[in-house]
């Protein structure tokens, strides 16, 4: 029985331990959206693979589709230094849980891969005194790719840079009113998450 093996990019949102030595992770990746997939052995003193496998980092994976998906290969393109940054993990925590609410199985093409892509590209570049405003603008590019998000009160086209941080900070008691209207009417996030 031959198998096709697909290789493509993608961001490591969440690791679990499973088994002995093995690794569930959480990906999202640029061709098939948000996938769980099986590292067998990776745990393993002799594995190569799991010096490449960093949460949220960035990555080349060759997977195979059976039953599960399973990972075959991996190759580190880039592992960001936030990690270690205690506010910025939990916010990532935080907009990951979002994602994958409202994912709800259905792969919305390279849009949800290029979401990811810009919250990590951008969440190195948030300073500490910005962080509630970098989530609060997170949040709207979450909205804005599932199609929740009105960009009449601010543009998800609005890169995260001084004047967005500006804006915000004006308007952030409406954005949240927003956001939250927003979360409630897809009705797959209890408002008391």
């Amino acid at each position: 029985m031959s198998y096709t093996i697909y290789t493509t990019s993608a961001y490591i949102l969440e690791k679990y331990e499973t088994g002995e030595h093995d690794i569930t992770l959480l990906l999202m990746t640029r061709d098939h959206g948000l996938l769980y997939v099986r590292a067998t052995g990776v745990r393993k003193g002799t594995s190569k693979m799991r010096m490449h496998l960093h949460l949220w980092g960035q990555v080349q994976v060759s997977l195979v589709q059976g039953r599960i998906w399973r990972l075959t290969g991996v190759e580190l393109l880039c592992a960001y230094p936030f990690t270690d940054i205690e506010y910025m993990t939990s916010i990532l925590a935080r907009l990951i849980h979002t994602v994958k609410r409202l994912h709800q199985g259905s792969y919305e093409g390279v849009h949800e891969y290029e979401l990811v892509d810009m919250i990590m590209q951008t969440s190195g570049q948030v300073l500490e005194e910005d962080k509630e405003i970098f989530e609060i603008w997170a949040m709207i590019q979450i909205l804005s790719v599932y199609g929740y998000w009105d960009d009449e009160k601010f543009s998800h086209k609005n890169p995260f840079d001084s004047a967005s941080v500006f804006y915000i900070q004006g308007l952030r008691r409406e954005l949240l009113v927003s956001i939250n209207q927003a979360l409630a009417a897809t009705q797959l996030i209890d408002e008391r998450e």
